[in-house]
């Protein structure tokens, strides 16, 4: 969503964002942040199903957590 993508990157120059991933679970979230030219990483609603993981990496999740406790691996 166009709305979206313009936020995020109002929000990257707000900080100086260069080393930045954005999280989401929606395929929107990840249309935006492709958009924005950014990584993303996709959590699995609370129902999760391959298909909603295999569409979040579709739509540009470079990775994909079931749980978004999961992201402590990355910190």
């Amino acid at each position: 969503d166009k709305n979206k993508t313009i936020g995020i990157k109002n929000s990257l120059k707000a900080v100086n964002g260069k080393n930045t991933i954005y999280i989401g679970d929606t395929i929107d979230d990840m249309i935006s942040a492709k958009n924005a030219k950014i990584p993303s990483i996709g959590i699995v609603p609370p129902s999760p199903s391959d298909k909603i993981r295999k569409l979040l990496t579709d739509y540009g999740a470079s990775i994909v957590f079931d749980d978004v406790n999961d992201l402590e691996v990355l910190l």
